[in-house]
């Protein structure tokens, strides 16, 4: 039987390459992670706050409708009834 080709990958050390890579992984592990929020989910995040204040601002208000404290403003509530005609 005659040989004329050897495959030179086949004659390297198949215990080295899982090394190489789990120095690779250890110099990717290295590099820090990033966290990038989007401009769209920080309005959403306003928006959720905007809700918060919103419902502390009802809650208020059935409070004060519930004691009998709460005053109605002719004058403002005239004023934009103008203004939306």
């Amino acid at each position: 039987m005659k040989i004329n080709y050897t495959n030179p990958i086949s004659s390297m050390n198949p215990y080295k390459r899982p090394q190489n890579i789990q120095e690779d992984i250890k110099t990717k592990k290295s590099s820090r992670d990033q966290l990038e929020i989007s401009t769209a989910a920080q309005d959403m995040q306003r928006v959720k706050e905007a809700e918060i204040e919103r419902k502390k601002r009802i809650a208020e208000l059935k409070e004060q409708v519930q004691n009998g404290t709460y005053k109605v403003d002719a004058t403002l509530i005239a004023k934009k009834m103008l203004d939306v005609i």
